[in-house]
């Protein structure tokens, strides 16, 4: 940010760093006017800029302040719905995120969730499943846990958090066995340990490594998350559940760029994961791309009609490495063009059909 080398830099740019830590909020959020309040009491040059020392110091306070204020968050819910001290450990890193997830899918404000839309919160955090039997796997647990609830149909928020429970270990223990032989692998002193440099080894050997500064800055705290006695060294059992939660951060961060860029295009988060899930079923090999007829059955799906050469012509123009197939993404931006130059032929054909009735009258009139 600092592009002039000044070593300082203007309020707005420091704000802007905020963002980047994810320390500011989003604009108009009570977070976002608490960090420009603090932000403007801070120590400034003659002519309005912030050093590098200061801007340091503040983001630190940010920090402890946003941590207080999330320990305070965190307790108040573990006392709302009586989770256990051990359920809250284990979930303590990820319950303030994944509260906010669960109370945005619960539109009618009722504490509880349907299959579907657990099924859509799964997805969310990073257990997003293309194989029909991780889907049936999927929704055996939620009926095993729905079970337990005091509804017939939905789930409370502990009845989440147990979902979510029961499917890593799952995933887990089909991990153990590959993991396990890396871990012995790097284990050369065999002491039953191995500390961060072996694991980032693993993680490498595996295909796991970071592939943006964001991914590098979240395993990072897992890490730290990870690592509860603050030995710098992890057991076999630690080392699994950092490369489960390494493995559901990178879903996570790869579905937000998704819903990001969705926003872009003006596709509401409704409207995309509708997208999504139709996206999924038409991918019936779980590779992540689909061809034209495909989009063909899609439109069908969706009762839009188009010429298969109008369709084509479409695709091609989206398919910038004429590969043939689109991922999401660029499944999505097609179906915003389809969806205009549908919308551009309705509104020709409604204006024929009025200036028709328009012709019709006046001859009548004559």
């Amino acid at each position: 940010l600092d592009t002039d080398d000044h070593g300082s830099l203007p309020m707005e740019c420091l704000i802007r760093l905020l963002e980047d830590l994810e320390l500011a909020g989003t604009v108009g959020s009570s977070e976002r006017l608490e960090a420009e309040a603090m932000v403007s009491e801070l120590l400034q040059d003659e002519v309005g800029l912030i050093s590098f020392h200061e801007a340091e110091f503040a983001i630190e306070q940010f920090r402890q302040h946003n941590r207080s204020a999330s320990r305070r968050k965190e307790h108040d819910i573990q006392k709302r719905y009586h989770i256990s001290d051990s359920t809250f450990k284990q979930f303590r890193p990820q319950l303030l995120w994944l509260y906010e997830i669960f109370t945005n899918l619960d539109e009618d404000e009722s504490g509880l969730l349907d299959e579907k839309k657990v099924m859509e919160l799964l997805a969310e955090i990073g257990f997003e499943k293309s194989d029909e039997a991780d889907k049936k796997l999927q929704k055996q647990v939620f009926m095993q846990v729905q079970k337990l609830s005091e509804d017939p149909d939905r789930v409370s928020f502990p009845g989440l958090l147990d979902i979510v429970r029961k499917l890593r270990h799952i995933e887990m223990a089909g991990k153990e066995e590959e993991v396990a032989a890396y871990f012995n692998a790097f284990d050369f002193d065999r002491s039953g340990s191995l500390d961060v440099k072996q694991c980032c080894g693993i993680l490498i050997r595996i295909g796991m490594q970071p592939k943006s500064v964001k991914e590098q800055g979240g395993i990072a705290q897992l890490f730290e998350e990870v690592d509860e006695n603050g030995s710098g060294t992890f057991v076999l059992e630690e080392l699994l559940m950092m490369i489960q939660r390494i493995g559901e951060q990178q879903m996570q961060i790869n579905r937000q760029w998704e819903n990001q860029q969705a926003a872009l295009l003006g596709i509401s988060r409704k409207k995309t994961a509708d997208l999504r899930r139709a996206f999924q079923v038409l991918d019936t090999t779980g590779s992540g791309v689909l061809g034209v007829p495909e989009v063909e059955r899609a439109l069908a799906l969706l009762n839009w009609r188009m010429p298969l050469p109008t369709l084509q012509r479409l695709f091609d123009e989206i398919d910038e490495d004429e590969s043939g197939q689109l991922n999401f993404l660029q499944f999505l931006k097609l179906m915003q063009k389809v969806k205009e130059d549908i919308s551009t032929k309705n509104m020709i054909e409604q204006s024929k059909k009025k200036q028709a009735v328009l012709v019709g009258a006046l001859a009548a009139q004559a």
